[in-house]
């Protein structure tokens, strides 16, 4: 590597992904990043890729296959996940953070910094607060802290009950917009009634098409 350079491997790579829009090969964005970090290494491709994975996986890109990326704010546009409610965020109108929710934040994102939208886009208020519970250990009890987003106000114009759950979607990985949605328990039981009313159909089809005697 030239003294003079400037960039750093990871800078260059990031500096890349900004310029990608869907799943691009692991070759190309070697040749890329070597363009913006010209290396003296032996074999500097073979440095790219191993620095890809040991330092980029699963932060700022997912390996699609064993010869493709894609840049993790692609990757996490439109993902959905439920977390359902237990009693006490249900009876205080929380969601607690971590750590169902927190592992699809950006890991440099703080929680005061995400944005909170309802099902038909409008912003919801972020207060983060911290709720303190006694946790049984192998030493006895413990007071243990948790952070959680306070949404009493919005839980009750939706009815939350208990069993009840939240579908979240991510709209945007890198600013940390994420859409809530309220999903009552009873529709989702419908919907796991459903879902297995076309798997028991699917295999009493499959058992016709594969029967000699209909």
């Amino acid at each position: 590597m030239s003294n003079d350079q400037t960039l750093t491997l990871s800078e260059a790579v990031e500096q890349v992904l900004d310029q990608v829009d869907g799943p691009v090969a692991v070759e190309e964005l070697c040749e890329r990043v070597l363009t913006l970090w010209p290396s003296r290494a032996k074999n500097p491709r073979s440095n790219v890729r191993t620095h890809l994975r040991q330092d980029h996986a699963g932060k700022t890109l997912v390996f699609v296959d064993a010869d493709t990326v894609l840049p993790l704010p692609i990757a996490m546009r439109g993902v959905r996940f439920r977390i359902s409610l237990d009693r006490r965020e249900v009876n205080r109108g929380m969601l607690i953070i971590g750590p169902a929710f927190n592992i699809f934040v950006r890991r440099e994102l703080a929680p005061e910094a995400v944005h909170l939208l309802d099902q038909q886009g409008r912003s919801l208020p972020v207060r983060v607060i911290t709720i303190r519970e006694q946790v049984n250990t192998p030493f006895g009890a413990q007071p243990t802290d948790y952070s959680a987003f306070d949404l009493s106000d919005w839980f009750r114009t939706q009815g939350m009950r208990r069993n009840d759950s939240l579908l979240i979607t991510v709209e945007d990985w890198t600013e940390g917009r994420f859409r809530l949605e309220h999903e009552p328990a009873k529709r989702q039981r419908q919907a796991e009634i459903e879902r297995g009313e076309r798997e028991l159909a699917d295999l009493l089809f499959g058992m016709l098409e594969n029967s000699r005697y209909e």
